[in-house]
């Protein structure tokens, strides 16, 4: 996220010396990665496990603006477009030296995913998949160890908890309405987009492969 931030200062900075123009946009955070955010689910394990549970640091239940990364793909690409086309015009069109967020319609918190990953995989009633708060350490040593464990394994699972201070502070719980206004209608919610990625329980252990990295 760092990276993310520095690159803006960057091109804000840079621009204003040079007069060279930018479009700056600020991807929300990918429905298809929820994976990674409660605690490493995996749902074929879950599936097999006597008790459902998942563990994660705590978040003050705050929620996530959770966003289709293709409609991200979309949005972004429809603006893209629109400063090509605008180019050559006096004011280089509506996204000229401008900051955009890209975000879903509404938040859901990571016990409501937790509550609707159940609800798609009929585990209402039949052992519902718990949300467990615990601190930063132990999701450390808990989720590298559920890794192999190792060096490699703890860096891994410590950086990804940084991101949870984030949510608890509500930074990630920001609905913006440019995405609906890009794309002519409403970007999809989080629970219209769960099904598709749990059509069967490896549908979450590819999201796993695909995002943590």
């Amino acid at each position: 996220m760092q990276a993310h931030l520095d690159t803006e200062e960057y091109l804000r900075h840079t621009c204003a010396r040079s007069g060279t123009h930018y479009t700056i946009v600020r991807e929300g955070i990918y429905s298809e990665s929820y994976p990674l955010y409660l605690g490493f689910f995996d749902a074929k394990a879950q599936q097999e496990a006597s008790r459902r549970e998942v563990l994660v640091p705590p978040t003050q239940n705050q929620g996530v603006a959770w966003v289709s990364r293709d409609e991200l793909g979309e949005g972004t690409a429809r603006i893209l477009l629109n400063v090509l086309e605008n180019l050559d015009t006096p004011d280089g069109g509506p996204y000229t030296d401008k900051t955009i967020l890209l975000s879903g319609p509404r938040t859901v918190s990571l016990k409501a995913v937790g509550a609707a990953v159940s609800k798609v995989l009929g585990w209402e009633g039949t052992g519902e998949l718990g949300v467990r708060e615990v601190t930063e350490e132990e999701f450390v040593k808990h989720h590298a160890a559920n890794r192999g464990g190792g060096k490699e394994a703890e860096d891994f699972v410590r950086a990804w908890a940084s991101t949870f201070p984030a949510i608890g502070k509500g930074e990630l719980a920001i609905v913006d309405l440019s995405l609906e206004q890009i794309l002519g209608r409403k970007p999809e919610g989080f629970h219209e987009v769960l099904p598709g990625l749990l059509q069967d329980v490896t549908g979450a252990k590819v999201s796993l492969k695909q995002y943590a990295k």
